[in-house]
């Protein structure tokens, strides 16, 4: 699922999918800011793609766009990364 976060006037496609799953997975060794800018550039990229659209951001670019849309990219992960891995009721981990 496709949803937006507002940067200097734009709306910019987000989207948690298994690319944002991966670069967060392979960002292990980075600090928790450092692998939020992962986990938005990957959506990003998962994003554009979804919508058909090329990106026109760099990893660079990510701090920026977090300083105006952290809250809003937060609650998106949270509510999107809940159809990829929720507990059963023994606890274990399952695919939505």
């Amino acid at each position: 699922m496709v949803e937006y976060i507002n940067y200097k006037g734009e709306k910019l496609p987000v989207r948690i999918s298994w690319t944002v799953i991966k670069g967060i997975e392979s960002a292990k060794e980075m600090n928790v800011y450092e692998q939020t800018e992962v986990a938005l550039y990957c959506a990003l990229l998962s994003g554009y793609k979804a919508i058909g659209k090329e990106m026109k951001f760099t990893p660079e670019d990510m701090q920026f766009i977090l300083d105006e849309a952290v809250e809003e990219f937060q609650a998106i992960f949270s509510k999107q990364m809940q159809k990829y891995i929720q507990k059963d009721t023994d606890g274990e981990k399952k695919k939505a």
